[in-house]
């Protein structure tokens, strides 16, 4: 019995031992998973407090790219307008320009048109220039209109016409009025001072300033010195020619306005219109007749 105790009891010593043996294995082992698992933590503590730093940096370069990014598109709306406003601009650029290309087509047109017609009008005037010439040498008449004759009378240096742009043509009745009204005729001629050509433009200038149209007229003849007198185209008896040239002598104011009747290579006729005391002839005979209207 005693040796069972004994036995019993070292058994029992036996189990103890192993238990605690065990006991201090798995001891040694938690100690070790302990240890281990402190590692981890403080591993995984070290890699969190990297991470809140990455975030926190993230978190900041985050907001500098918030930042960046209302600027970017604030920069985008600004060229959005201004793309816009370029657009317009462009597109109304283009309609007039657009506009202006097609009144220069239609300027170019009209120009084609109208290079034609000038065209067309020197031809015309080409032909007409032949007949006119045709008609000077048949009678000896060349017409001018808004210039000035190129000759000198007396003590004036150039005949200044006068022309009224309301002025018509009279009747013959209108016209012997003016002329018995008008006492251009009545001044005397003096040479050198107070000619022909000095009669004719006043009467021209009168005429005109009283609404009659009037013509200038320069006679060149075969044997004698060049004169001027007056034209009138009258309602019903057509072209007149009118001399109101006076004389060195008129001491009783004897009308001298004279009715002329001309024609190329014609001797000079000239019919006083109010009197029959007073009576001139002529053998002048005429070579060209220059009208200036």
């Amino acid at each position: 019995m005693k040796i069972f105790c004994v036995i019993l009891g070292i058994l029992l010593i036996i189990g103890g031992a192993f238990g605690i043996f065990i006991t201090y294995q798995k001891l040694t082992a938690v100690s070790e998973e302990l240890s281990t698992t402190r590692n981890l933590l403080s591993e995984v503590q070290a890699e969190r407090d990297s991470t809140a730093a990455m975030l926190a940096e993230t978190q900041r370069l985050l907001g500098e790219t918030r930042d960046a990014l209302e600027e970017q598109k604030e920069q985008t709306r600004q060229y959005r307008d201004l793309y816009e406003t370029t657009r317009k601009t462009l597109g109304e650029t283009q309609n007039e320009l657009d506009s202006i290309r097609q009144e220069l087509a239609d300027a170019r047109d009209e120009q084609e048109t109208l290079q034609r017609t000038v065209s067309e009008l020197n031809r015309t005037i080409d032909r007409l220039n032949e007949k006119l010439a045709l008609y000077e040498d048949t009678l000896g008449i060349r017409v001018f209109a808004g210039i000035d004759p190129p000759y000198r009378s007396g003590s004036a240096s150039i005949l200044d016409l006068e022309n009224n742009g309301t002025a018509t043509n009279p009747s013959w009745d209108e016209l012997l009025a003016f002329l018995k009204a008008d006492k251009t005729d009545l001044r005397p001629y003096i040479t050198g001072v107070y000619m022909c050509g000095n009669y004719a433009c006043d009467v021209h200038n009168n005429a005109e300033a009283h609404g009659i149209r009037a013509a200038f007229v320069a006679i060149h003849f075969y044997n004698n010195e060049p004169h001027a007198i007056n034209a009138f185209k009258t309602t019903d008896r057509g072209l007149v020619y009118i001399d109101c040239t006076g004389s060195t002598y008129n001491l009783y104011n004897v009308s001298m306005d004279s009715l002329v009747s001309l024609a190329k290579d014609r001797v000079y006729s000239a019919t006083l219109l109010f009197t029959t005391d007073f009576y001139a002839s002529y053998d002048w005979i005429v070579k060209s007749i220059e009208i200036y209207w």
